[in-house]
């Protein structure tokens, strides 16, 4: 995927991998909360329950909840911020190519096939860097992560 994103706009992305690192977090920190609730329904159910453990367990989710608002924040700023500017990116590219097609093939082609691909397929592909991107790094870490969690317990 690095090296279809690197043809299309021309770059070398760089704010991709931190993007990727970032929404694993993420997933990491919506994940634990989960992993929280399970040690405390399984402590209620011993027959002496430790509730020092318990108001810990609630005050480390607190923690990491608030943890999440700010790292949620950071990633969907910063996937927005990524996936504009690969649209920005992948625009200029496509406009230096178009700049050295002959004038001829320019005359023949429907002008509607040449916008609808720089406006609306370009789009497309933005809003897939932007909006969907993110999303599916975190949906995919975190199935990674259960599935690491239930093969342990």
């Amino acid at each position: 995927m690095l090296k279809q994103m690197k043809a299309l706009t021309g770059t070398e992305n760089e704010g991709l991998t931190r993007n990727i690192l970032v929404g694993f977090l993420e997933a990491f920190l919506m994940g634990i909360p989960f992993v929280v609730v399970y040690l405390v329904i399984k402590e209620m159910f011993l027959p002496q329950p430790n509730l020092n453990f318990i108001w810990v367990c609630c005050g480390s989710m607190l923690v990491l909840f608030t943890l999440r608002i700010v790292v949620a924040r950071y990633v969907m700023v910063h996937s927005q911020i990524f996936g504009y500017d690969a649209g920005i990116n992948i625009r200029q590219n496509l406009a230096g190519k178009l700049k050295k097609v002959p004038m001829g093939y320019l005359l023949k082609t429907d002008p509607g096939a040449l916008n609808a691909t720089m406006l609306q397929d370009v789009t497309f592909t933005e809003q897939i860097f932007s909006h969907l991107f993110s999303q599916l790094v975190v949906t995919i870490s975190l199935v990674a992560l259960v599935a690491i969690g239930l093969t342990f317990e």
